[in-house]
């Protein structure tokens, strides 16, 4: 669900993490912002992992925004932790995997995941946490387009959309107004949410500044910061250079440059389904 958050933001160099502290409290969901400007939840997704699956996890969701018709944002610990995963639009209901098929909006419109790039500089080790929190950062493909149209979304709660990628630093300074959205536990975890997405708007459109990067959970299961968020407009070649890979009009021309001249290398990976229960 999203929370109101006032941010305080300090950047490191390019491909490095975007730090968010947290100035007040989450405050409960409110309809509008301060400044009377409308949020929405059909640029967000979730990932689950599927049923069959080599990870064992009960409740394994990540978060997740739509930025193109194929693409999606998130969490690079995500991408590198679970390798079959569906990504969920449309809807503000969490299914657990093993009930997807038993719901009408997950059945019809849930999309297999074909494809995950993360910079190669990240290293998914959860006993560091100053290894999976940095460039924690990923672009996710599905195996066809979203359809924002589409008559299936009639078994969901809203059609979704593609949001806006930010690349201008001056949309993530401080004091900035800005939105948390997240699938969380309503209750306990809603401020951490990896792969969740942080949101501010340049006039009255919504755009993504930000991934959810870092969460700690405290011994009686209570949420604690720090609360990090990954840059966007600070990991703009990359999330470019990728989303747009066969777009050749429209790719910068950095993207065909060697890594040491882009400024980072990838680690990509084709995910095939065809072995797979699923597929």
């Amino acid at each position: 669900m999203p929370h109101h958050v006032h941010i305080s933001l300090y950047i490191r160099k390019p491909l490095e993490r975007l730090a968010v502290a947290l100035e007040s409290a989450i405050d409960p969901p409110i309809p509008v912002c301060q400044n009377r400007l409308q949020f929405s939840m059909d640029r967000q997704v979730y990932l689950t992992k599927a049923e069959k699956s080599e990870r064992f996890y009960d409740y394994w969701i990540c978060g997740g925004a739509i930025v193109s018709k194929l693409h999606i944002i998130t969490s690079a610990a995500c991408v590198q932790d679970v390798e079959y995963m569906y990504a969920v639009s449309g809807y503000k209901k969490y299914v657990p995997n093993d009930l997807m098929d038993n719901d009408s909006c997950c059945k019809h419109t849930k999309k297999k995941v074909v494809y995950t790039c993360v910079p190669k500089a990240y290293e998914f080790d959860y006993a560091k946490i100053e290894k999976w929190a940095y460039i924690d950062i990923a672009v996710v493909k599905v195996e066809s387009e979203f359809n924002f149209d589409g008559e299936k979304f009639k078994y969901c709660t809203y059609k979704p959309k593609a949001i806006e990628i930010n690349f201008d630093p001056k949309y993530q300074e401080p004091n900035r107004d800005s939105i948390v959205f997240g699938w969380g536990h309503a209750e306990k975890w809603r401020k951490n949410d990896h792969g969740g997405s942080l949101v501010t708007w340049v006039g009255t459109r919504e755009v993504l500044i930000g991934v959810a990067s870092v969460f700690r959970v405290t011994s009686d299961s209570n949420c604690a910061g720090p609360y990090l968020y990954t840059s966007t407009q600070c990991n703009g070649i990359f999330l470019d250079c990728m989303i747009n890979a066969n777009e050749v009009k429209s790719r910068k021309a950095i993207c065909d440059k060697p890594p040491i001249e882009k400024g980072f290398d990838t680690i990509e990976r084709h995910i095939s389904w065809k072995n797979h229960p699923d597929g």
